[in-house]
């Protein structure tokens, strides 16, 4: 059985990805199977996470826009039972479809029950 967490406050510079990157790191310490996803149109887990720009083949907005399905693009980290789905810096135009589409529960909700 899988557990969902999301953390989401509209709010900048509140620890929304140290919360998630440490809460994820820890999970995965305990020997849980984690799977971070980066829905942050800047990329701030990936910078945590260490995952530069180039090495990314693929991300959550691939995935949102149906080019690529959820297991195309996880990355493995350092962490072994920590997976991870980044997500590129995109430019704004980018930013305010994935925050149209993001907004679309029943849309996430298929995407990540179908992976």
């Amino acid at each position: 059985m899988s557990k969902v967490i999301s953390i989401a406050i509209p709010k900048g510079g509140v620890g929304k990805t140290t919360t998630a990157v440490n809460l994820a790191s820890c999970l995965a310490a305990a020997e849980k199977r984690t799977l971070l996803i980066d829905m942050d149109p800047s990329g701030s887990c990936s910078v945590s996470l260490g995952i530069e720009n180039e090495n990314i083949n693929g991300d959550i907005f691939d995935v949102l826009n149906f080019h690529k399905s959820i297991p195309q693009v996880i990355q493995k980290t350092e962490l072994e039972n920590l997976d991870f789905v980044p997500s590129k810096i995109i430019n704004y135009q980018d930013e305010e479809r994935l925050a149209r589409i993001s907004n679309n529960i029943n849309l996430l909700n298929n995407i990540f029950s179908s992976s």
